[in-house]
């Protein structure tokens, strides 16, 4: 592999992280809403709701590893 190419390789995987960062921050800022929406309404939703959002992150995380 080239210089060049090695370059461009180590470009297109930066980018394609960055994009699932992206993704991931929306995934948690919508989960992140939901529960401080349902903890208003009902504190054990609320539960179900945070246990959910760490199961995401967890699942997010794993397959980026």
């Amino acid at each position: 592999m080239s210089k060049g190419e090695a370059k461009r390789n180590w470009r297109e995987a930066w980018a394609s992280c960055a994009e699932e960062t992206e993704v991931f921050e929306k995934i948690v800022k919508k989960f992140h809403a939901r529960c401080i929406d349902t903890l208003v309404k009902n504190v054990d939703a609320a539960v179900y709701c945070f246990d959910a959002a760490k199961a995401a992150s967890n699942a997010s995380v794993n397959d980026a590893a």
